[in-house]
C-alpha cells in the first residue's frame, strides 16, 4: 500500500507515528480469524494538533487443507463374519499453521462385515476450507489355496461375491481326466468345497480327447474356440453366469436381484495347452464316464547318468538303470498315477 501523507498551515512536516508499531509495506499479514487487523497512522504537528487516518486488512483464507500421511486401504483376512478394524488417523496440515478438525464417517474400531466399505475423513480449518481422504477397509474370508486352471482349460470365478465361487471348463476337444466338480467352493476357513459336496476339490486337467457321448463333465464345462479370444472368453464366462445362477448360492441372492450377476464381473483364467499330455481312451474299456482304467503318462522322467525303462505291459511301471559306475539313491521304481504324472 503507500504511505500516506500530511501537510501543516505552519509548513512544517507534521511527525508520522504507525499502528501496530513499525509497520511499513510490503507486509505479510496472518490470516484473519477474528478482527481484521487495523493499520492507523497519525500525525501530530508542533501545536501538538494530530489527524490520523486508517484502514482495515482483512486476509481471507481460501486455501483447503493438505493431507500429508495415512490415508492407506486396509485389507484384512479372517475366518468371522466380522472383525474390528483399526487405522490410523489421517493427518492434514493447514496454510494457518492451525490444527484443523478431522471427522470420519465411520469410528475408527468399529465392526465390518465381508466386503469393502469407504472410509472417508474430512478436515476443516477455522475459514471452513475443507480436503477429504477416502480409504477402503475390505474384509475377507481366509483364501484357498492357488490352483492353476485346468491344462487345456479355463478356470472362471465370481468378482462380487469375493471370488468363492469358481467352476472349470475345457475345450471342446479336450476331456477332464476325472469327473469335475459343478462348483467349488472356497470355504471361509481357507478350504476348498464342492457343490454337490462330497467330490475331489482338486480341478482335474483337461488331458483326454474327448469323444462325444463319453464327455465327463456337463454341457456348461466345455467352449468352443482359442481360451485367449476375446469372443471365446465371453463364452466361458457366460457359461458361468448360466450355471451359477441355476445354483442354490445363485438363487438366494448371488444372482437373483444381485445386479452384479453379469459377465462383466467373471475373472477368467487360461490354462497351458499341452497336447502332448493327452490319454487316449476307448469308450467301454476305459470306463466311459467312470473314468480310464488304462493309464498313461506323456513324458519319461530324465536322469542324468541312467535311463528310464519302462518294465510293465500296461506301461504304467518303469525303473531306473543306471550307467556304469553309478547307482542309485532311493527307490528306482516309479508308477505312472491316475492323473498321468510319474
Amino acid at each position: 500500500w503507500t504511505v500516506p501523507t500530511a501537510v501543516d498551515n505552519s509548513g512544517k512536516q507534521p511527525k508520522m507515528t504507525v499502528t501496530p508499531a513499525g509497520i511499513k509495506p510490503p507486509h505479510k499479514f496472518p490470516i484473519t480469524t477474528g478482527l481484521p487487523t487495523v493499520v492507523k497512522y497519525t500525525f501530530t504537528d508542533d501545536s501538538g494538533l494530530e489527524s490520523s487516518c486508517s484502514f482495515e486488512v482483512n486476509v481471507k483464507d481460501t486455501e483447503n487443507p493438505k493431507l500429508t500421511e495415512h490415508c492407506v486401504n486396509h485389507k484384512v483376512e479372517t475366518n468371522d463374519e466380522t472383525v474390528r478394524v483399526n487405522w490410523t488417523e489421517p493427518v492434514f496440515a493447514d496454510n494457518s499453521k492451525e490444527q484443523v478438525r478431522v471427522n470420519c464417517d465411520k469410528d475408527n474400531g468399529q465392526r465390518f462385515y465381508w466386503g469393502t466399505s469407504w472410509v472417508t475423513c474430512t478436515a476443516r480449518d477455522a475459514s471452513g476450507n475443507h480436503a477429504e481422504c477416502r480409504f477402503s477397509v475390505t474384509i475377507s474370508p481366509t483364501t484357498c489355496p492357488h490352483q492353476d486352471p485346468p491344462i487345456n482349460g479355463a478356470l472362471s470365478c465370481d468378482r462380487w461375491l469375493l471370488g468363492r465361487f469358481c467352476t472349470v471348463q475345457c475345450d471342446e476337444r479336450f476331456d477332464f481326466y476325472t469327473k469335475p466338480a459343478e462348483l467349488y467352493v472356497c470355504g471361509s476357513t481357507g478350504r476348498w468345497n464342492t457343490a454337490p459336496d462330497g467330490e475331489e476339490t482338486k480341478w482335474p486337467d483337461c488331458s483326454l480327447k474327448r469323444i462325444p457321448g463319453y464327455s465327463k463333465g456337463i454341457e456348461f464345462q466345455y467352449y468352443v474356440g482359442d481360451c485367449e479370444d476375446e469372443e471365446t472368453q465371453l463364452q466361458i464366462k457366460q457359461n458361468f453366469i448360466g450355471h451359477f445362477s441355476n445354483t442354490v448360492f445363485g438363487r438366494v441372492g448371488g444372482c437373483l436381484g444381485n445386479v452384479k450377476c453379469s459377465v462383466d464381473n467373471v475373472a477368467m483364467f487360461c490354462g497351458e495347452t499341452d497336447e502332448n499330455i493327452l490319454v487316449d481312451r476307448v469308450p467301454g474299456i476305459d470306463g466311459g464316464l467312470g473314468g480310464p482304467s488304462v493309464r498313461s503318462c506323456s513324458k519319461l522322467p530324465e536322469f542324468d547318468n541312467g535311463i528310464f525303462e519302462v518294465s510293465s505291459a500296461d506301461s504304467t511301471t518303469g525303473s531306473v538303470v543306471c550307467n556304469d559306475g553309478y547307482r542309485v539313491l532311493g527307490n528306482p521304481v516309479l508308477r505312472c498315477d491316475m492323473a498321468g504324472y510319474w
